[in-house]
């Protein structure tokens, strides 16, 4: 934070020349000027008013709360959940920090300020999930996520839908179909994920208006995973690396639908026909790991050539995965949440501060902006909107 302050005056005893001994004289506009970092705790007098009646008393309005009365600002509430989601800070390892700082607060209070927080961004929580349904094509996946303390505690995942400048999770129970269409809703566009067969369900219950393409990301850790036994398996990742050269030649280029569709098409199409002919070709066990990784190919094959000819439809899930890195470093640090609104609070602040960090706006900034914005009465706006009015 920074604060500016007007230099204060020499002390008395040092107010004379070192050389001639004469007073100095003030230098009237000119300031030596330097910046000080501090943590201060602020006190707040407002002032009351009464009518000379004797009946009525005002005082000031004082800055918004979070809670009525309470004596936390809502850059507090902030800076705990920046540290905890952000930084990944457990909020017992913030205790000590701050009370080596002099302040002496306990995790149930820091709790309390970022749930209050988090209650007043729900809306743009769900805003944020409702926006990213009505895209036409999003990357789909989910992650591990305990909740401490619950017997079905290894069950809970974290799910994500992701966009180039957006992404939202929940925390639920299980990887099963419910689970999946709570995320997806009534999604009718076009869902990258890898093999789990949950997808697949979902789609199928969708009425055909939920498409699912495959991610060769996934595809080529397989023949990884079994090139050193199957040394075969390299001509797979030599051609899967054609793909991926073909990728990276259009973006040396003019963006363009139509360029890269055909790029892929004299290009890609060659080498998909090529891999195609390879995997029909090989002699390996269906239950070697080389049988295995043909097997998972073969069987996604429709949805790994759907960018032939569509060319919205990315070549892997990568930023979808590069999105569950907040998590996984949160997991790792805090080991996940201890209540289920504890399971509500993290999917809410990774989604508006990850989606903030996708369209460049700095997540404390957009937090605080966002819970002014509520307690004004106004609309809360999404990252994504307010990286737009900053450009504007």
């Amino acid at each position: 934070m920074l604060f500016e302050a007007e230099g204060g005056l020499l002390a008395a005893a040092t107010g004379q020349c070192p050389k001639c001994g004469g007073a100095l004289a003030q230098m009237k506009g000119c300031y030596e000027e330097a910046e000080e970092v501090d943590v201060v705790v602020r006190r707040h007098k407002r002032q009351k008013y009464r009518c000379g009646c004797g009946g009525c008393v005002e005082t000031a309005l004082g800055p918004p709360k979070l809670q009525a009365g309470g004596r936390y600002s809502v850059d507090f509430a902030v800076e705990v959940a920046v540290a905890k989601y952000l930084d990944h800070m457990p909020l017992e390892r913030q205790v000590g920090s701050m009370e080596r700082e002099g302040l002496v607060v306990d995790s149930q209070t820091l709790w309390d300020q970022i749930d209050a927080l988090a209650r007043l961004l729900s809306p743009a929580h769900e805003a944020l999930h409702a926006a990213l349904l009505t895209r036409e094509i999003l990357g789909g996946d989910e992650t591990r996520w305990p909740l401490l303390g619950s017997k079905s505690q290894t069950r809970w995942h974290a799910w994500a839908l992701c966009a180039p400048d957006a992404v939202v999770y929940r925390i639920q129970e299980g990887r099963d179909t419910e689970a999946a269409r709570n995320m997806l809703q009534d999604y009718g566009g076009i869902l990258m994920v890898d093999g789990l067969s949950t997808y697949e369900s979902a789609a199928a219950g969708s009425g055909g208006k939920l498409t699912l393409v495959n991610c060769w990301m996934h595809a080529r850790r397989k023949y990884v995973e079994c090139v050193e036994a199957f040394p075969q398996a390299e001509e797979a990742l030599e051609m899967i690396a054609g793909l991926y050269a073909v990728e990276r030649e259009y973006k040396e280029g003019p963006e363009s639908l139509e360029r890269l569709l055909e790029l892929r098409q004299h290009k890609s199409r060659t080498i998909i026909e090529r891999l195609h002919q390879w995997a029909c070709e090989q002699r390996a066990l269906p239950q070697s790991a080389l049988g295995q990784a043909i097997k998972y190919m073969s069987n996604r094959w429709t949805g790994l050539t759907r960018f032939l000819t569509d060319p919205r439809v990315p070549l892997d899930n990568g930023a979808t995965e590069r999105a569950m890195r907040g998590l996984a470093l949160g997991r790792k640090n805090h080991y996940g949440s201890r209540s289920r609104r504890g399971t509500e609070v993290a999917a809410l602040y990774y989604s508006l501060m990850e989606t903030a960090k996708l369209g460049g706006v700095d997540p404390k900034r957009y937090l605080r902006e966002a819970a002014l914005a509520a307690l004004r009465g106004e609309a809360i706006p999404l990252p994504n909107q307010l990286a737009q009015s900053a450009a504007g």
